[in-house]
């Protein structure tokens, strides 16, 4: 089921944007009944994912301007 366009969905000029339906209205979507609820729960694991793939990114750029702050080129 569509809801609305993925041109709606997703924010314009993300390129590697991912749609995640919830089948929910506008108000709901971002009002979970509670921690077990369907949207609350694929939205978390989109979160923890996000986070995973991100965080070695952030680590190599903290790393990378150590070398730099000792005078080390990469």
């Amino acid at each position: 089921m569509q809801v609305v366009p993925i041109a709606s969905a997703v924010v314009p000029g993300v390129a590697d944007a991912e749609p995640v339906a919830i089948a929910e209205n506008h108000i709901n979507m971002v009002k979970f009944l509670s921690t077990s609820d369907g949207g609350y729960e694929k939205i978390l694991e989109y979160l923890i994912l996000m986070v995973k793939i991100v965080q070695d990114k952030i680590n190599a750029r903290w790393e990378l301007e150590e070398q730099r702050k000792k005078g080390i080129s990469p």
